[in-house]
């Protein structure tokens, strides 16, 4: 408003200076003015934009404009404003001043109508302006750095939108402190910006904020806007965690606070209507969903026309609706209605648009129309990916993991889902199906090892030193969480470490420079095979909420597409599968248990399509993750692994990229533990390392009673090391020298092979919130509190080490300070830097285990992968001692005899299925029998002697014994 009364003073001095001049036109100008008839005023110069009057012409133009703009008349205010920026060069610092402002008009009024790109650069060249004259500590370059968030945000760009915010956030404080209204108003964009990313733990924390801090503040008009806002984005959260009730309650309150305002046209607020319509058709009330969507249909298209963003969000929305309601024919003609607006407003990029893609597809498919469905699910897919991957430019890992559950419905359910409805009619979707499995597996891991790879290997040591301090304040959350879950310098810790990882992620960009591993298509994979070969992705697709499919997707080197091949429900496998202890296990796997129905579920429709002494490529999903499937019976003699060339991957894209094996000569094997162990000992083969002050289990009342020792492993590491140390430079740890401090210390090491014999363990969700340590956990889990609290899959399992026995038994307080307690969890593995080993062997129980996603198996096997091993060797179950040592020290021989790692453990199995034991029987069972009759009293002189037996048996050949352990 000051620089408003400046300007009008400038044009009545310019008046009275040219009243000498043209009386009769100055005259004329002014009662123009006066009764508000700005556009005559303007026409009455209008030609005259270099002579004379040029100056007043512009004064008015921007007069005008800004006149029109305060009364929500934009396109008259951007007819003017932009002809006078056209006409005007400023000259001096004040008109600068006002040639911002006028720049900042212009750049709302397109961020109202939508035309969001040039809106940014109204917004851009203010800010320019704003920075030179006012300094960057100072409101109104702040405002536009909230404005230029904003739009980015809207556009879909949310990296520099999180740059601009964190900018804008610092400056405030810097000017006003944390308690200012500007403040809350800069956290509810943040709030937006964590909504968009899925990140609503965080959204639910700013907007929260705001709302206390806008209760503490008077009421300005702008508070009263951004109060509002934050209502209606807290009502979005709840609705994104299923929080109906909450949900209503914010939207309610904020139509109140619009009620008593009049302000329920207001299109800014039309979106609270857009909400409470989603809230209304969760909940099943359909007729009052449809009447707020007309409400907020109405609003839009009054105030902005038909061709508007919002108004074509408002066609989306309208058409999830009819979709629930199966009124198709309404459903497709909204969602086409809106793809068009968006293809011309915000283009074919925007996240919108995939998700108005995604459902324009499920309606085709609900109709039938499988060929409609696959164009418009293909093109979310492509979308959806570069979406993700654009995520991986700035996020750090645990907001891509939050931003990737936004999407993670279209990969792991839609895609899924469609692909086995219209594959019987329309089949060319199985290569749209094959390609969504291979970006689907791994995704998260993948893009976590690609920025770690970026750093480490890029030679950068200020980069290498930054991600060492990265992995130095992990450690120290981990600490500090177990300690102190509740303290100020852990919420500083995760702020600190967030940063530095983003900062990292931006920095180390080589990784984007070789697309490769995110461009792996099924005609790639079909390139790799050899004409013996076979590669399956095994493909879950959920049907409703009690039923899976699942099918097999299958591709040979002459495969003109893949086929799809549809095998069982989860329903009719899950009861067939036990491995709760050894009698159960063989009764899953053998032929006449429930050997041959699993065989014939998994594999019956399978084997048409390939022949005997191929070589399979597999990759499972789901429940599969849970079968040893490549020993499953082929026929009542023999198992699949018989009579093919098993070969589990996580994802076939690895048969793409092949790795050449350069692994140091070097190996580190641990066996023969002792889990018992004073502190005193425990202490004095910590001190022997330093630097890894962290401790995995730190609570009086963790009692999970005691690791039993395993003979059996220490014989198996004298063995091994004796087998390898021919070509191998080997270090062998046992007793308490096998501590966590010794593990941990192979961080950056070079290992060609690692090899662990000890006890593992996961423990199932359920089973670890029953203790104190594990529900503290459960309260600080990255996953929204207002979903079921689960706990970090990474934090309930791992291996035993050292003394793990002080920690098993609830006594870790008896520890020294930076004495490590011997249970090493998954998440500590994933720390580590274990780039260069070519193999992990976990000759330990259940050690494949952890929670199952569509993305892969949380657990060891992820952590090591995490660290940088190549391929991992673990176990499905409980395994026995000696049947263990028996199979690695066979895996060991035939590895170093030149057979690969798979052929050294097929080889292996096979040795311990048949395997012979041989035992001298009769005489000393008739001895003993002798004993017992004299220590009776009982004479034996008339006692028939039997003379001694050999007898042969082979006690290994029970599935339990080898089938459980996987390589991959």
């Amino acid at each position: 408003m000051k620089r408003f009364v400046l300007l009008l003073l400038t044009i009545v001095l310019t008046l009275c200076m040219l009243a000498s001049e043209r009386e009769d036109v100055v005259y004329r100008i002014r009662e123009y003015m006066q009764s508000g008839m700005y556009d005559q005023a303007i026409e009455e110069l209008r030609g005259d934009t270099t002579g004379t009057y040029a100056g007043l012409y512009i004064s008015l133009l921007n007069m005008a404009g800004h006149l029109y703009f305060e009364t929500g008349q934009y396109p008259q205010a951007e007819r003017y404003l932009s002809e006078a920026l056209s006409l005007w060069e400023p000259s001096s610092a004040e008109e600068a001043a006002t040639y911002a402002t006028l720049l900042m008009m212009l750049g709302i009024i397109n961020d109202q109508n939508g035309n969001y790109p040039q809106a940014e650069q109204y917004y851009f060249r203010t800010l320019a302006i704003r920075k030179i004259l006012l300094g960057e500590v100072h409101p109104d370059y702040i405002l536009t750095l909230q404005s230029m968030a904003d739009v980015s945000m809207r556009m879909g760009k949310y990296a520099e939108a999180e740059q601009y915010l964190h900018e804008a956030l610092a400056k405030q404080e810097q000017l006003s402190g944390s308690s200012a209204a500007a403040y809350a108003s800069l956290l509810v964009s943040c709030g937006e910006l964590h909504l968009r990313t899925g990140d609503y733990m965080k959204a639910e924390q700013c907007l929260t904020d705001a709302l206390s801090i806008f209760r503490n503040v008077s009421k300005t008009e702008e508070v009263a806007y951004d109060y509002i806002l934050s209502l209606r984005d807290l009502c979005v959260v709840y609705i994104e965690t299923r929080d109906y009730g909450q949900a209503l309650q914010y939207g309610e309150q904020a139509l109140d606070e619009l009620r008593q305002a009049g302000k329920e046209r207001d299109p800014r607020y039309a979106g609270i209507w857009t909400n409470l319509s989603i809230v209304y058709r969760r909940t099943g009330d359909y007729e009052k969903a449809d009447q707020c969507l007309q409400q907020s249909e109405e609003i839009y298209r009054d105030t902005y026309g038909e061709q508007h963003p919002q108004y074509a969000k408002i066609l989306n929305n309208r058409g999830n609706l009819y979709m629930t309601t199966g009124d198709y024919a309404q459903a497709k003609q909204y969602l086409l209605h809106a793809l068009t607006i968006y293809k011309g407003t915000l283009g074919e990029t925007h996240p919108e648009y995939a998700t108005t893609l995604d459902n324009t597809g499920r309606v085709y498919s609900k109709t039938g129309d499988y060929a409609q469905a696959e164009r418009y699910v293909t093109q979310s897919n492509s979308l959806y990916k570069q979406l993700f991957l654009q995520s991986i430019d700035f996020m750090s890992a645990q907001q891509r993991a939050i931003y990737w559950v936004s999407m993670y419905i279209h990969f792991a359910c839609w895609v899924p889902q469609m692909a086995y409805e219209s594959d019987r009619h329309h089949h060319s979707v199985s290569t749209l199906a094959y390609d969504n499995e291979l970006f689907l597996k791994g995704a998260l891991l993948q893009s976590s090892e690609a920025i770690r790879r970026s750093v480490l290997e890029s030679g950068d040591t200020v980069l290498v030193r930054e991600w060492e301090e990265l992995t130095s304040k992990r450690r120290q959350i981990m600490a500090l969480e177990e300690k102190n879950p509740q303290s100020e310098q852990l919420m500083r810790l995760r702020g600190e470490a967030e940063e530095l990882e983003k900062r990292l992620t931006r920095s180390s960009a080589s990784y984007r420079e070789n697309r490769q591993q995110w461009e792996v298509t099924w005609e790639r994979v079909k390139q790799a095979l050899m004409p013996n070969q076979v590669a399956i992705e095994y493909m879950s697709a959920p049907l409703n909420k009690d039923s899976t499919m699942y099918c097999a997707l299958l591709l040979r080197s002459n495969s003109q597409k893949p086929e799809l091949i549809p095998l069982f429900n989860e329903k009719e496998v899950s009861g067939l599968i036990n491995t709760s202890n050894a009698k159960s296990i063989n009764a899953t796997y053998a032929y006449a248990g429930h050997g041959k129905a699993l065989a014939e579920h998994i594999w019956g429709k399978v084997l048409p399509s390939i022949k005997l002494g191929e070589e399979v490529f597999f990759s499972p999903t789901g429940v599969l993750h849970q079968i040893a499937i490549e020993q499953l019976p082929y026929d009542s003699t023999r198992l699949m692994s018989d009579v093919f060339n098993m070969v589990r991957l996580s994802s076939t894209r690895e048969l793409v990229f092949v790795r050449e094996s350069t692994s140091p000569m070097h190996a580190t094997l641990y066996g023969g533990i002792q889990y018992d162990a004073s502190a005193d000992a425990l202490y004095a083969e910590s001190i022997k390392y330093s630097g890894l002050a962290s401790r995995s289990l730190v609570n009086d009342t963790l009692d999970r009673g005691r690791a039993l020792p395993l003979p059996g492993t220490l014989k198996e590491v004298e063995q091994i090391s004796g087998m390898l140390s021919d070509k191998y430079a080997v270090d062998v740890y046992t007793s308490l020298s096998a501590n966590e401090e010794s593990f941990k210390a192979l961080s950056g090491t070079r290992q060609g092979i690692l090899h662990l014999a000890t006890h593992g363990f996961y423990w199932p969700d359920e089973t670890a919130q029953q203790t104190d340590y594990f529900y503290r956990r459960m309260l600080l889990s990255p996953e929204d509190e207002h979903q079921t609290p689960t706990i970090d899959p990474l934090d309930r399992c791992g291996l035993l080490l050292a003394g793990a026995n002080t920690a098993l038994q609830g006594h870790s307080d008896r520890l020294a300070v930076g004495v490590q307690d011997g249970v090493l969890t998954a998440k500590e593995i994933s720390l580590m830097d274990l780039r260069g080993t070519d193999i992990v062997v976990l000759s330990a129980c259940e050690t494949a285990l952890g929670d199952v996603t569509g993305e892969g198996v949380f657990g060891l096997q992820r952590a090591f992968k995490m660290a940088g091993a190549q391929t991992i060797l673990m176990a499905l179950w409980k395994v026995n001692d000696d049947a263990t040592r028996i199979l690695m020290t066979a895996f060991y021989r035939n590895y170093i005899k030149g057979q690969s790692k798979r052929q050294a453990l097929r080889n292996a199995q096979q040795e311990v299925r048949n395997y012979t034991l041989t035992e001298t029987k009769g005489a000393e069972a008739e001895t003993t029998l002798r004993d017992r009759y004299k220590n009776q009293g009982k004479t034996t002189s008339n006692a028939a002697a039997r003379p001694a037996e050999t007898v042969t048996t082979q006690p290994y050949q029970s599935p339990y014994y080898w089938a459980g352990f996987i390589m991959m």
